[in-house]
């Protein structure tokens, strides 16, 4: 039997892992490996996935996911799902990339936050402003 995005996302409640500081890299965070697997399943989905994964950016609901010692909400795993498939990358006005852009979004992320991050989402699916991962299995 085949998953569903929808089934996949819900799986992403109940994973586990933990965001961390890796040492080569001790501003950024990284995501542990417990839900690898079902990322893996989301990515074979392709196209399928973008739509549902912009729609769970916005999702407050608690994960069993964990960020030092807090949980992390549902969008933030969709959102770390959707960047495996597509990624997006605002201009600013100087024509840099706009770090501020609120499409971002980090583990620490809740609410307003994400809510601001599904539509910024929405609009770049909207616009096909966004482009493959090339991590991405799918092609």
């Amino acid at each position: 039997m085949s998953d569903s995005v929808a089934d996949l996302i819900d799986t992403l409640r109940s994973l586990g892992g933990e965001y961390f500081h890796p040492s080569y890299q001790p501003l950024s965070w990284v995501l542990s490996e417990e839900q690898a697997p079902v990322f893996h399943r989301i990515d074979a989905m392709g196209d399928a996935a973008i739509a549902p994964l912009v729609q769970c950016i916005g999702d407050t609901a608690k994960t069993l996911t964990r960020i030092q010692q807090r949980t992390v909400s549902l969008g933030v795993l969709c959102f770390e799902a959707l960047n495996r498939l597509i990624y997006h990358e605002e201009p600013s006005v100087n024509g840099d990339i706009d770090l501020d852009w609120p499409g971002y979004v980090t583990p620490e992320d809740t609410g307003v936050d994400l809510r601001r991050a599904r539509k910024a989402w929405q609009k770049v699916v909207h616009d096909g402003t966004f482009q493959r991962n090339l991590k991405s299995s799918h092609k």
